[in-house]
Formats: C-alpha cells, sequence, structure tokens
C-alpha cells in the first residue's frame, strides 16, 4: 500500500519493508505490487521510492562492506538502480 500511494513521506517505510521482506532489487517489490494490486497503475512516484530504496541499501552496504557489485548505469531506469560490474570488463 506504500508504493500505492507513492507518497514521500513514506521512504523509510517502504526501505523497512524492502529489508524486511529481504527484496533484493527493484522489480521484487513491482512484482509484489502487481500481484496484490493486478487492476492498478504502477505510478511514478511508486518506482522513484523504489530507487531511492534501493540506491539508499546499495550505499549503506558499500560503507559497511566496501564498493557494491552495482553501479549507476545509462539504463539505470530500465532496470532499476543499476547494473552488474562485470570486473573483467573494465
Amino acid at each position: 500500500m506504500k508504493l500505492l500511494a507513492g507518497r514521500n513521506r513514506d521512504r523509510q517505510d517502504v526501505a523497512t519493508l524492502a529489508e524486511h521482506l529481504k527484496l533484493k532489487e527493484p522489480g521484487d517489490a513491482i512484482r509484489i505490487y502487481k500481484d496484490l494490486f493486478p487492476d492498478e497503475e504502477f505510478k511514478p512516484q511508486a518506482r522513484q521510492l523504489l530507487d531511492w530504496t534501493f540506491r539508499a541499501r546499495a550505499r549503506e552496504h558499500e560503507r559497511d562492506t566496501g564498493p557494491s557489485r552495482w553501479r549507476q548505469g545509462p539504463d539505470s531506469s530500465a532496470r532499476g538502480f543499476g547494473s552488474p560490474v562485470d570486473s573483467r570488463s573494465e
């Protein structure tokens, strides 16, 4: 319901729910949303909340453990907030 509302003030709640549900990427949350609300449009505000949530989690993880395997890329809006880094290609 937090994503359905798409309110900025729900950012921390969305982050807490994602952590509690052990969601790995925005697509996990979108699948749950579509299962629960099949007739509701997935709003751009909801996508922004998810992007914020997973970027914030990646930053926290990097702070705690070092660089993340995720990076912000040109295709970030299509697949979440980044793409896996392949160290062989860099």
